[in-house]
């Protein structure tokens, strides 16, 4: 009489992994933290084409890999009266904001140009909340490096920026006065600098009775920057790794 083997049904649970198997083109799938995704797939991973609505709100329109944002896409954030606004649209890096795109905050401001993982970095503009607009090199999120500075009231900047502030050699434009600083700053802070008006405003300066006031003046900047530039050395050195992104 030949041996028969006794019929061992699937078991539920590897029933149901069989069923929420993922691979191709699938209407919405939901997830147990309240998102949702309809897009492609591939091996149970979201690849390829995708829209993903997060449970805070947040909709990611554009290209998956392993799971992550690869590619370029746009990502919009739900406000209070339930419209969408745009709060990234660019290119994106193992799940961080990396390469070119635009940026705006939830306070208003817009940053157009570089990302790196996530953070503002290399070259860009930004537009700030109080008006000012910035044309120049960003580090984590701050201006860093070379740029302009044109603020509300029209006076502008154009010099060297550390940590989000000015710091080392620059020429300031006074637009009410119609004067030309030009000097050394650092953290901010004005150190040595020479005043002259400029050409545009019919402003008249008082004569400088000082001897060779020109040669003064350069010597004492000369100074200045390079107290300037060796604390800037110490601090580059102390500078951390840049963040990592939020969404």
């Amino acid at each position: 009489m030949p041996f028969l083997k006794k019929f061992k049904p699937c078991p539920e649970w590897r029933r149901k992994e069989q069923i929420s198997y993922k691979s191709g083109t699938r209407h919405t799938v939901y997830f147990l933290n309240g998102d949702q995704h309809v897009g492609d797939w591939r091996d149970d991973k979201r690849e390829g084409k995708g829209a993903a609505l997060t449970r805070g709100g947040h909709l990611y329109e554009g290209d998956f890999s392993g799971e992550l944002r690869q590619g370029h896409g746009v990502l919009s954030r739900r406000m209070a009266d339930g419209s969408l606004q745009l709060a990234y649209s660019g290119q994106w890096e193992r799940g961080k904001r990396h390469g070119w795109g635009i940026g705006r905050d939830a306070d208003g401001s817009w940053y157009e140009g570089c990302w790196r993982e996530g953070r503002r970095a290399g070259e860009g503009r930004g537009w700030l909340p109080d008006g000012s607009f910035y044309h120049g090199e960003w580090l984590d999120n701050q201006f860093h490096g070379r740029g302009v500075l044109v603020q509300p009231n029209g006076n502008c900047f154009e010099g060297e920026f550390q940590c989000g502030v000015k710091h080392g050699q620059g020429r300031f434009f006074h637009l009410d006065s119609g004067q030309l600083q030009e000097g050394v700053w650092d953290q901010g802070v004005c150190v040595s600098s020479t005043l002259r008006q400029a050409e545009s405003s019919g402003f008249t300066m008082p004569p400088n009775e000082l001897l060779n006031a020109d040669g003064v003046a350069e010597e004492s900047q000369q100074g200045a920057l390079q107290r300037v530039r060796s604390k800037s050395v110490k601090s580059a050195a102390s500078l951390g790794r840049l963040g990592t992104g939020n969404i």
